[in-house]
């Protein structure tokens, strides 16, 4: 089975200005960036509070080339619209979970997609909106097509400080890649 979430993200400083939008992985860099937090200076320090998820959305994004083999694959992308008052979403983690009871909570010790990470090209202590996501590429196992799921998304931000988890309820693609959810239930086969 293949599956792998391949970030998106677009960003928002707090002017509302669109800062950066795309379907690339963002640089990885395995660390946060350096803050600049000399008192000589009128730069404020950016970290305190944690991020905020405003809103988990979930949509069928149809049949795309799979990343690794280029072969046409189901995908579903899961994005989460993320706000920090300190404004240090300038650097992120992403994390994805998910699970078939729809009990309005997600165990959150474990994930089987690997947590993503990336860097938001603004400065400093303004990436206060942000809007984060995750295209997955379904193989029909685990999660399976034309599936109920509760999808849960934890953000971290710059410093460190992880939100709450956002939920949402959605059906995965039947394998034809149409939504699911609708009338019958599809094995996949």
């Amino acid at each position: 089975m293949s599956l792998r979430a391949t970030p998106i993200f677009l960003a928002f400083g707090l002017s509302g200005a669109l800062v950066a939008c795309g379907d690339k992985e963002p640089e990885d860099t395995g660390t946060a960036p350096d803050l600049d937090t000399d008192s000589d200076t009128d730069t404020e320090e950016c970290s305190g509070t944690a991020p905020v998820i405003e809103e988990v959305s979930c949509e069928n994004s149809g049949i795309q080339p799979h990343y690794e083999t280029g072969e046409d694959t189901v995908t579903l992308t899961i994005r989460a619209e993320t706000s920090d008052a300190d404004g240090d979403l300038d650097y992120y983690t992403f994390e994805l979970f998910y699970d078939e009871e729809i009990d309005g909570s997600i165990d959150t010790s474990s994930s089987p997609f690997s947590p993503s990470s990336g860097a938001v090209d603004v400065d400093a202590c303004e990436a206060g909106l942000v809007s984060l996501g995750t295209v997955l590429y379904l193989a029909g196992g685990d999660p399976a097509y034309d599936t109920l799921y509760e999808w849960g998304v934890v953000v971290t931000d710059g410093a460190g400080l992880s939100s709450e988890v956002g939920i949402v309820e959605c059906y995965t693609p039947k394998s034809t890649g149409e939504d699911g959810g609708e009338e019958t239930s599809d094995s996949g086969a």
